[in-house]
């Protein structure tokens, strides 16, 4: 079903986002703790885009079934 390759999509493009950021974070390239917090928050909002992905897909999957 295309939903689902689309949703798929979504959490391969953030998870990937993630892993760049952690990357980054892990190699010491934040340079300084305002640099870290930067990058921790970047960590957190793709987290919160694969939550929101999740959530949009969710009620479009249940709305289609009721």
């Amino acid at each position: 079903m295309k939903i689902f390759e689309i949703r798929d999509a979504l959490h391969k493009e953030l998870a990937h986002q993630m892993k760049m950021t952690a990357d980054r974070l892990t190699a010491g390239t934040a340079g300084d703790f305002a640099g870290y917090k930067q990058l921790v928050g970047r960590l957190a909002g793709h987290r919160d885009g694969i939550a929101a992905v999740d959530a949009v897909f969710h009620k479009l999957l249940t709305d289609e079934e009721a």
